[in-house]
């Protein structure tokens, strides 16, 4: 079993309560995709990205999960597919374990039922990135990735995939991941990234697909002078 009680990623009730508020908003247009009327086909796989490291898409896709796990009738699975950095893998101390790409790269020694991880929220579990490899980008082109991630997300009713991917404009692994998402969300820090790099990664995203962007560090006082106002949002969708 995994811990978040020593990962630093999420927010405690009594150290921020607003912050914790803001993931449960954010969690309703998630679910309204996943889930709603008029939900498509693998919308219940969610890409969670940013255009650079550091933007804060970890620590997003750690409380967005908490948040959803909330839900009496979902069961969330955060996937680690940044192989490069390891970011949520390492948070979680698995380093070193079995992981995705182990999966994918064999799956007739271990399958993604294999290596997924309970945490200490009966709705929540992760699955590691596994072992370094050269060749992501191409593991994640293929059909045993594709049909991997789907067979995850629809193997039990109610269950919504979280996928904490590489940065975008860093590495080349964006738009595999992209065809494998039924929805994206685009972490954006205030005061860090540049209008511009968030606008090249809404020009690499399918525009048939829903895309949320999700304002983080961000003063409360002040997103909406350094958005401009009309645009980005903490949890706009």
């Amino acid at each position: 079993m995994a811990s978040f009680g020593e990962t630093g990623l999420l927010v405690a009730r009594d150290e921020d309560p607003n912050l914790i508020d803001e993931f449960r908003r954010l969690k309703n247009p998630v679910l309204q995709n996943a889930f709603g009327r008029l939900s498509a086909p693998g919308a219940n796989i969610v890409m969670v990205c940013s255009a650079l490291s550091g933007d804060g898409k970890t620590f997003s896709v750690a409380n967005l999960a908490y948040a959803l796990s909330l839900e009496r009738d979902l069961s969330v699975v955060m996937l680690d597919l940044d192989n490069a950095r390891g970011s949520l893998t390492a948070a979680m101390g698995l380093q070193g374990a079995p992981g995705f790409f182990d999966a994918i790269q064999d799956p007739d020694a271990a399958g993604l039922d294999d290596v997924i991880v309970r945490t200490e929220f009966d709705r929540l579990s992760v699955i590691p990135t596994g072992t370094k490899t050269s060749d992501t980008l191409e593991l994640l082109n293929s059909r045993t990735a594709r049909d991997a991630i789907t067979g995850l997300a629809n193997a039990k009713a109610g269950t919504l995939v979280l996928m904490d991917t590489p940065p975008v404009l860093s590495m080349p692994d964006g738009s595999a991941i992209m065809e494998l998402a039924g929805q994206v969300l685009v972490v954006v820090a205030a005061g860090q990234t540049s209008e511009g790099d968030v606008q090249k990664v809404l020009n690499t995203l399918d525009k048939e697909k829903p895309v949320g962007l999700v304002l983080n560090k961000a003063p409360r006082s002040r997103w909406l002078d350094y958005y401009g106002g009309d645009y980005y949002a903490s949890t706009y969708y």
